[in-house]
């Protein structure tokens, strides 16, 4: 989610997150999530890693979600990340030590959609020319991890199914990754 409360005003006029925020039932339902450790895979036949620019600065340190993301892979399951949330692949690893993501066709949020959203940010003088809103890119980081990395036109619907791993391109993608997902589990 994002906090248009954020110093950058990069989400101030996201006014469905300032609804959210401002709604003690909503942010109670947050604060009491139970955390990605406590889930039993046994339970889920899917786990859903989302988006937003969170996962570029904090999925270093989510072992737990890593791990958890890799228990159900290697259970068999269906495994979906969509737009920055396909960061997880940077950082999931087998069992043997391998990424998860080595050898599979994955998609995620492209270097050029990067582009586009910082030199949107310069413009508006949110971000300082030449700097880049996040640290790293989703689609070099999954080439990295030994995966092909395919996506389509800029902000347009995009999902790929790889066996159980399902992943989208950004935003737009979350009916096509539903789809897939779905898919995946009936199969």
């Amino acid at each position: 989610m994002s906090d248009p409360r954020d110093q950058s005003g990069y989400s101030a006029n996201d006014l469905v997150a300032m609804g959210f925020i401002s709604t003690d039932r909503l942010v109670k339902q947050v604060e009491n999530t139970k955390k990605v450790s406590e889930i039993d895979v046994n339970t889920f036949d899917v786990i859903v890693v989302a988006g937003g620019q969170g996962p570029m600065y904090t999925y270093d340190k989510a072992v737990d979600l890593h791990s958890k993301f890799v228990e159900f892979f290697e259970a068999d399951k269906v495994v979906a990340a969509l737009c920055h949330g396909v960061a997880v692949l940077k950082f999931a690893k087998l069992s043997n030590g391998e990424f998860l993501a080595k050898g599979k066709t994955v998609t995620g949020f492209t270097n050029a959609e990067e582009d586009y959203v910082d030199h949107s940010m310069w413009q508006y003088n949110l971000l300082p020319q030449g700097k880049s809103y996040t640290p790293w890119r989703i689609e070099d980081a999954v080439k990295e991890t030994g995966a092909n990395y395919v996506h389509a036109d800029l902000w347009q619907p995009f999902a790929v199914r790889d066996g159980n791993i399902v992943t989208g391109q950004q935003n737009f993608s979350g009916a096509e990754t539903a789809h897939k997902g779905i898919e995946a589990l009936e199969n």
